[in-house]
């Protein structure tokens, strides 16, 4: 509530940065002794991770990537009179990985990960979806993982690559609907073969309740998204953070970036 305090009874003070995050769950906490601390906020306090960084020094900024890791940025002085800039991403229970730059950043926490604003590029830091994971990791051998190959050996004419879905046969709706969470995290042509291959998994299955809708709301996620990150627009947005934002808040967007036409054309073609 933005209009009253309560005590969650926070030890190891003081604090020197807090970071909570998109969902309003969890709140980050770093002391001055460099003491990581997360913490679950509802009506009782749960520390989910407690960690020591060796970091004394306060950081510039500290922001969530998502619901997954936490984004610090710290600034440290390096050899003849310059500054080093690193980038910490990590926890909870989680290895800490640094990222070195050679001019300031500016972070900027969003839905699904955390934008990084360089002096000439911006990046975008997110823990790698589970779905992705399941499909690309070396040797997976999950059922998106075999629908995915069962694809590819039918585009090479393998008349026999139907047979790499029986095993997965009763679990073949989740793999499709897995194809389609990986094909909203990732660009072409990645996402191409991922759409594909829910495509071609669709065909053997008996019963597809609000698959073909589910199907048609990712394509359009995905056509939206690839449209405003083309100049001279230049918005880059994900999926997930075009859900959050809404059809809404992406036409006052637009309108406030004077592309009223276009702003139109998107709520005509979403309908």
């Amino acid at each position: 509530d933005r209009h009253s305090t309560r005590d969650i009874g926070l030890t190891d003070g003081p604090f020197m940065a807090f970071s909570l995050s998109n969902s309003g769950r969890l709140l980050a906490c770093l002391s001055t002794k460099g003491v990581f601390k997360v913490v679950a906020v509802s009506d009782e306090l749960k520390v989910l991770d407690v960690a020591n960084i060796e970091r004394i020094r306060k950081p510039k900024q500290m922001v969530w990537c998502g619901d997954d890791c936490i984004a610090l940025y710290l600034v440290a002085p390096a050899d003849h009179n310059s500054l080093q800039h690193v980038l910490f991403v990590g926890g909870p229970q989680n290895d800490w990985i640094p990222y070195q730059y050679d001019s300031p950043l500016h972070l900027v926490s969003e839905c699904d990960g955390c934008r990084v604003m360089g002096t000439h590029k911006i990046e975008f830091v997110q823990r790698v979806p589970h779905s992705v994971e399941s499909i690309f990791s070396i040797g997976s051998y999950d059922n998106p993982a075999l629908l995915l190959y069962a694809l590819e050996q039918y585009e090479k004419g393998d008349v026999c690559a139907q047979e790499s879905l029986r095993p997965i046969k009763d679990q073949l709706a989740d793999a499709v609907s897995s194809c389609l969470d990986a094909a909203l995290c990732e660009d072409a042509p990645a996402f191409n073969n991922l759409l594909k291959a829910a495509s071609f998994g669709r065909h053997f299955l008996t019963e597809t309740p609000g698959c073909p809708d589910r199907h048609r709301e990712v394509c359009r996620s995905l056509r939206i998204c690839r449209e405003l990150r083309k100049a001279p627009i230049e918005i880059p947005i994900t999926p997930a953070q075009l859900e959050k934002l809404g059809m809404a808040g992406l036409s006052q967007r637009l309108a406030q970036r004077h592309y009223h036409l276009l702003a139109m054309r998107i709520c005509e073609w979403v309908g």
